[in-house]
């Protein structure tokens, strides 16, 4: 609990309420927030709240939250009590960010429903901001790794659906496109004179033997063995073979 029970000091703060929707409501929040100051000697002096904002609005942008630190300044009110830390963020690394804002300020926050943010123990207050630090860290990471999966999956997908159109190119568009190749045609041309992926072109030019299949997928030109970072690149548009 927190330390200045035991030595009867009390302390002035701020106490600050959130709801995202209009059918939840601040008089739980608000209820749990004055027992919990009464308890542990703390002055609510002012009361701010954003009904009906989203946890993914940080909180600095937040209207009724900006009111408060304003409030905090002018009156020199360095505490803040929320019925939970999800109150000043939905994910870790928005909650990191705003705690570590506000320690920065020396503004120390507490939550009725976290445990571990019921002290003034600062060691303890620094080990849990390094391991929301870590969480946020690690949340980045699994984001970033959930975008790639998602965007190779497209890429997958969509050679999936060339590969299926591909094959129901009849006889006579291949040899128009063999064509138009030994024309000069450039095979980006051709593939937009005759509506097809670029992908299409050049599958159906190595398929008929016409050019090389390790060519350059993008532009179809020579690639070259790269001894430095030991793959295969296209000095035409910067293409290397992972």
């Amino acid at each position: 609990m927190l330390l200045f029970i035991t030595v009867g000091i009390s302390l002035n703060g701020a106490a600050y309420l959130r709801v995202s929707t209009e059918l939840q409501g601040t008089e739980d929040q608000r209820r749990a927030i004055e027992d919990f100051a009464f308890r542990n000697g703390i002055v609510i002096t002012g009361w701010f709240q954003d009904p009906d904002v989203s946890g993914a609005i940080p909180a600095f942008e937040r209207k009724g939250f900006r009111e408060m630190l304003d409030y905090m300044a002018r009156e020199n009110i360095k505490t803040i009590v929320v019925y939970a830390l999800d109150r000043l963020g939905r994910s870790f690394t928005d909650i990191f960010r705003t705690l570590n804002e506000l320690d920065k300020y020396g503004i120390t926050v507490f939550s009725v429903r976290d445990s571990f943010l019921q002290t003034l123990d600062q060691s303890i207050r620094k080990l849990v901001l390094a391991v929301l630090a870590w969480a946020s860290e690690y949340e980045v990471k699994l984001i970033r790794e959930r975008v790639r999966l998602a965007m190779r999956r497209r890429e997958v997908q969509s050679k999936l659906n060339n590969i299926r159109k591909v094959s129901r190119i009849s006889s006579e568009s291949r040899k128009l496109i063999a064509d138009l190749y030994g024309q000069g045609w450039s095979l980006r041309r051709i593939a937009k004179a005759l509506n097809l992926t670029l992908y299409s072109v050049r599958k159906i030019l190595i398929e008929e033997g016409i050019i090389e299949p390790n060519g350059c997928p993008r532009c179809s030109h020579k690639l070259f063995w790269d001894d430095i970072d030991n793959t295969y690149k296209c000095r035409n548009c910067g293409y290397r073979k992972l």
